[in-house]
């Protein structure tokens, strides 16, 4: 079934309904959680949050036809409000836990080694503005469009584009300065 013949039927009440949204973007959300937060458990805790809240508020959801995944935009503008909110909450206090979310096998030297890139990659976010760190999460990881993007952080997508060319700029320096790229 569609995203939209779901919604339907869980703004009618029906679990399924959750259940089969929840299966569909709960990792995705999680990963883009993660991201903007910097820490598994607090995305994980942030994701429950975010699908409780997809169904209070899944009244006020309209469908925008000009768009491929509305829904998803939807729920991806109420999951990174509610990040903000909880980073206004921290007022700065960023924590640095890059690990990988899922548990992995004995590390092996090239595991050891992407686990390490990782991580810098995931510290050097952290020195970015939380709008450039959005923007890059968004398209990058989630792979939406700049119309997405756009309607998802309520920002004019020349705006949008502006920002993950900058973006992308900096963080080229920041692993510059790091030694990390050639």
């Amino acid at each position: 079934m569609s995203d939209e013949t779901w919604v339907a039927q869980l703004k009618e009440g029906s679990e399924e309904a959750f259940q089969a949204l929840y299966q569909t973007y709960a990792p995705d959300l999680h990963r883009h959680l993660f991201y903007l937060l910097g820490d598994a458990q607090e995305a994980e805790d942030l994701l429950h949050e975010v699908m409780m809240l997809m169904i209070q508020k899944i009244g006020f959801y309209t469908p925008r036809l000009e768009m491929k995944n509305s829904f998803k935009a939807w729920l991806y503008r109420l999951s990174t409000h509610r990040a903000i909110d909880e980073i206004r909450k921290r007022k700065g206090k960023m924590t640095t836990e890059w690990t990988e979310i899922t548990d992995t096998e004995p590390l092996q030297d090239e595991l050891y080694e992407k686990r390490e890139q990782e991580e810098l990659i995931g510290e050097l976010l952290l020195q970015l503005p939380l709008m450039q760190r959005m923007v890059l999460g968004l398209r990058v990881n989630d792979d939406l469009s700049y119309l997405e993007i756009s309607a998802i952080l309520g920002k004019d997508i020349n705006t949008i584009k502006q920002s993950l060319f900058h973006t992308r700029k900096k963080m080229k320096e920041l692993l510059l300065a790091q030694g990390a790229m050639a």
